[in-house]
């Protein structure tokens, strides 16, 4: 994969056919490129932290597939969606977690509270809990605190999985996104639904600026279109099963979800309505701006015209796949 990409992106400088269909802008260039850095540097801190352990590369290989333009936006925090609800009963509610009783009466005492705490976790505290964070590396995180130990490495390998964040979804002035995401949401995120037109926008170095997506024009490469991501929130926070009660640890939790997913309104989904615990974003109204240009000013490029312009370059692909196939079959005859 890496090799691969590092081969578009020379393919896309020094050769001109390929450079004119590829859908990606200088900025997109210049942003797979960082993407490279970044997967270069982690890789040696990997081998620092732990010795070129093979799963800490795959977490880095993750790390860059995440960085990519057409990924970095799908999911927002991405750590948030990797939550790991049984590392955090782990850190909380495991024998290793809980003070071990001795053999004595006070040790006696301590296992019953050991029992009581835990009863208390499945059904009254709730997972992520008010002290979470999916970027922290407490009990109250899903850091693996008790799995790891002190062992280097695996402590090394949580250290990566750290590392990404998203500052092209951060430079989004958007009320939608503005949000609590940590304490007992740190297991709720945001997923890329669609985009809105920003025909407001008719200049890439705007539109990047705002941290949305310009869509490059493959028969222009001066022009496009700008396109703001938008997005649906998905609230994992814990639940009660029973409306007016205290009870939501990790098994009320998991039959309110289960309730709540049988009531979802499915059309409801189909008809972009917030339904439960899922809250879809509405397109903002904007106002189409003209586009000036070095040469004769025309209209910024509409939905319309990018589909016409899609549909002229497969055909003209699917052309020449058929010529060459064709020169193939005559030759060897």
């Amino acid at each position: 994969m890496i090799k691969a990409t590092r081969q578009l992106l020379d393919g896309t400088k020094t050769n001109s056919v390929l450079s004119a269909i590829s859908p990606l802008s200088d900025m997109d260039r210049r942003d797979i490129e960082g993407a490279l850095i970044k997967y270069e540097e982690e890789c040696r801190q990997c081998a620092q932290l732990t010795g070129n352990d093979v799963e800490c590369m795959d977490i880095v290989k993750e790390n860059f597939r995440r960085r990519m333009p057409s990924a970095i936006r799908q999911i927002y925090p991405w750590r948030n969606y990797d939550w790991d609800y049984g590392t955090h009963a782990e850190n909380n509610y495991s024998p290793e977690a809980l003070p071990k009783p001795s053999n004595s009466i006070s040790g006696m005492f301590q296992g019953i509270k050991n029992i009581v705490k835990t009863v208390d976790g499945m059904m009254f505290v709730g997972s992520p809990d008010a002290a979470s964070s999916a970027f922290g590396s407490d009990r109250s995180s899903d850091f693996p605190v008790i799995g790891c130990g002190n062992d280097v490495r695996c402590r090394g390998k949580e250290y990566m999985k750290r590392m990404l964040t998203q500052d092209e979804v951060r430079r989004m002035n958007n009320p939608f996104l503005k949000r609590k995401l940590d304490g007992e949401m740190s297991s709720s995120y945001f997923f890329q639904i669609g985009t809105c037109p920003r025909d407001d926008i008719v200049d890439e170095k705007t539109c990047r600026k705002n941290g949305f997506i310009w869509n490059v024009d493959r028969f222009d490469k001066s022009g496009g279109n700008c396109n703001q991501p938008r997005y649906a929130f998905v609230d994992n926070s814990a639940k009660p099963f029973v409306g007016g009660s205290n009870a939501k640890g990790q098994i009320i939790a998991v039959t309110s979800n289960i309730s709540e997913i049988a009531d979802i309104d499915i059309l409801g989904g189909f008809l972009e309505r917030s339904s439960g615990s899922l809250e879809i974003m509405q397109c903002p109204e904007v106002k189409r701006k003209e586009a000036f240009t070095t040469g004769p000013s025309r209209l910024h490029v509409s939905e319309s015209e990018s589909t016409v312009s899609k549909i002229v370059s497969m055909v003209v692909v699917v052309g020449l796949l058929s010529t060459l196939l064709y020169g193939i079959r005559k030759h060897r005859r």
